[in-house]
C-alpha cells in the first residue's frame, strides 16, 4: 500500500519578543478551543512520553550489562526481538579537520543548513488552571 503523501505545514512567523496567552490572539472562540485543546493533548502526552522514556532508559544500561555479561548478541523474549550490537555511528569532526589543514572557509561551503519547523509544547507554571483543568477528582 503506498504511502499517503504528507503536506509540509506552512512556515512559522519571524521569532517574537513576546509570548501572547492563546486567549490574545484574536482567534475565533471556537479556533481558540480548538486550538487549546490540542494543545493540552500534546502537552499531556509529552509529559506522559517524558515519564515513560525516563523509565525506558533506566532498564536500558541493565538490559546490556546482562546481554554483554552472557554474550546474548540476539533473542526473543514473548512478543519481542531483541539485538544486542554495536552499531558505529560516523560524523565529521570540525576540530579534526581545521588540525589536518582544512580552512574554515571550505567547511562552512560545506555545511548544509535546513529548515527544521520544531513545534515544542512545554508546560509552564499554572497551566492546568488556566483551562480549568486540574489533579483527577
Amino acid at each position: 500500500m503506498p504511502k499517503p503523501k504528507t503536506t509540509k505545514p506552512p512556515a512559522p512567523p519571524p521569532p517574537s519578543e513576546t509570548v501572547p496567552d492563546i486567549r490574545e490572539l484574536g482567534l475565533t472562540q471556537t479556533a481558540t478551543a480548538n486550538l487549546a485543546e490540542l494543545i493540552l493533548q500534546h502537552g499531556e502526552l509529552g509529559i506522559q512520553k517524558r515519564d515513560l522514556e525516563k523509565q525506558r532508559k533506566a532498564l536500558t544500561p541493565q538490559i546490556k550489562t546482562i546481554l554483554g555479561q552472557y554474550q546474548i548478541g540476539k533473542l526473543t523474549c514473548g512478543d519481542f526481538r531483541v539485538s544486542y550490537h554495536n552499531s558505529p555511528r560516523n560524523h565529521l569532526s570540525t576540530e579534526l579537520l581545521l588540525e589536518h589543514g582544512v580552512s574554515p572557509e571550505v567547511i562552512k561551503a560545506c555545511t548544509v543548513v535546513k529548515d527544521c519547523y520544531t513545534l515544542k509544547v512545554a508546560p509552564q507554571k499554572g497551566w492546568r488552571d488556566d483551562f480549568g483543568g486540574g489533579e483527577d477528582e
